[in-house]
């Protein structure tokens, strides 16, 4: 492919995505990110278990992701890995906090990603979220807010590998949700990203 219409085609690819997400009713997104490079980490297989590591905050009484402490101050209270992110929660439990208000979590792993080329992300979530791959910002709505999607993110995959990762989120009060979906290059369109791609180490 020239590599001059190539900025062009992810964006058009964008556009038309969000367009489709827009319409099923969600409210507006904020704007993706396009993430040019990325390195995969250099692990044992061997390391691996399923799923990503998790840690909760009680009584985060915030509105903004901004304030969640930082894992070298505190790294909160650590929970049962997730297996996959693809949560309505309504007012159940937060993953395994044992609270559905006031809630901030982090959860930090590996996502496994199995062939090489542009893959897209975006999340709906229900209150805010940040998503990181190899310190990479590609998905952010950190504010409080009802249900809705972030905008659509494109990273540039080199070569297959397991990427860092890691998610931030909270659910201040009322229902809760959090969704991630990509779509792979070899894929026709978005969907929840499944439990193969996510993983920790022991």
């Amino acid at each position: 492919m020239n590599c001059l219409r190539k900025p062009f085609l992810v964006s058009a690819v964008l556009a038309v995505v969000i367009f489709q997400f827009s319409a099923a009713g969600f409210a507006a997104a904020p704007a993706g990110h396009q993430v040019e490079t990325v390195h995969p980490a250099n692990i044992v297989i061997a390391d691996l278990m399923p799923g990503l590591r998790m840690h909760y905050y009680l009584d985060f009484s915030k509105t903004s992701l901004t304030e969640l402490p930082q894992d070298t101050v505190w790294p909160g209270e650590q929970g049962a890995p997730v297996a996959e992110l693809n949560s309505s929660f309504g007012r159940a439990s937060i993953f395994s906090s044992g609270s559905n208000i006031d809630v901030g979590v982090r959860l930090d792993g590996y996502l496994y990603c199995d062939v090489e080329g542009t893959y897209f992300f975006q999340a709906l979530s229900n209150d805010g979220i940040l998503l990181y791959i190899d310190n990479n910002l590609v998905l952010e709505d950190p504010e409080q807010h009802a249900d809705r999607l972030t905008g659509l993110s494109s990273v540039e995959i080199a070569k297959p590998g397991y990427y860092p990762i890691q998610v931030e989120y909270f659910q201040s009060k009322g229902t809760a949700a959090l969704k991630v979906f990509w779509k792979k290059p070899d894929q026709d369109g978005l969907i929840a990203i499944p439990e193969s791609g996510f993983w920790h180490t022991k």
